[in-house]
């Protein structure tokens, strides 16, 4: 008899413990680019660099979302004098039903002659090149044989992997050698201009070639395996 009257209210404070450690019920993911779902926006602003953007994403509607920053994704800057940021490594940010998140995005600029914005600049549109972010993908995934060619020591670590795509980036965008040589100067080889040229009179030309190559329908499609 007493077994019978705990039992129902055991079981339902059994069942409410359970429903407290359940995960949250699904969240949708979207891309940061897409035409974002009712109560949903991203809001990218500078921090007057061209290595990162901060960006406060709000969520006023009753579900819970993720926003993918994914390989390809930019930040186009209204003002065509500003440099665009691209987003080198993939980022998902979840964000509550009501709430809010505001995230650091590393980036890369895409165009080295233009200028960076100022801290507070908030005029962007997000949007995504398709082509580049395939060959991020690749370069992820390729990452063993990409080390072979170059060395190393240019990957090893989150923010050399962050330089290396720089250059890239710079290079898939057809940029003037001599901006990636100041960069290199100055993020790779501590100030040393003589070894930072070395290094990119021996790989810009093998850059360009694979890159020409991989712009091209039919090898991109080799590449990527589809």
């Amino acid at each position: 008899m007493l077994r019978r009257l705990f039992r129902a209210p055991l079981l339902t404070l059994g069942l409410a413990l359970a429903a407290l450690d359940a995960p949250p019920a699904h969240a949708e993911t979207v891309t940061a680019d897409a035409t974002l779902p009712s109560g949903l926006a991203v809001r990218p602003n500078s921090v007057g660099a061209f290595r990162r953007i901060e960006v406060t994403i709000e969520n006023t509607s009753n579900a819970s979302h993720v926003v993918k920053f994914d390989y390809g994704t930019f930040f186009d800057a209204a003002d065509e004098s500003y440099q665009d940021l691209a987003v080198v490594f993939q980022q998902d940010v979840s964000v509550a039903a009501g709430s809010q998140a505001t995230v650091t995005v590393l980036t890369t600029c895409m165009a080295a002659e233009k200028g960076v914005t100022s801290s507070g600049y908030n005029a962007w549109q997000v949007k995504r090149d398709r082509e580049l972010g395939d060959l991020l993908r690749f370069y992820e995934a390729s990452r063993p044989m990409i080390e072979t060619i170059t060395g190393p020591q240019y990957h090893d670590t989150q923010e050399e992997r962050h330089n290396f795509l720089q250059m890239l980036v710079w290079a898939y965008y057809g940029d003037d050698p001599g901006h990636v040589t100041d960069f290199a100067t100055r993020y790779i080889f501590n100030g040393d201009g003589a070894a930072a040229s070395r290094f990119v009179n021996t790989l810009w030309p093998l850059a360009n070639a694979v890159l020409s190559a991989y712009k091209s329908g039919a090898v991109r499609s080799f590449i990527l395996g589809r």
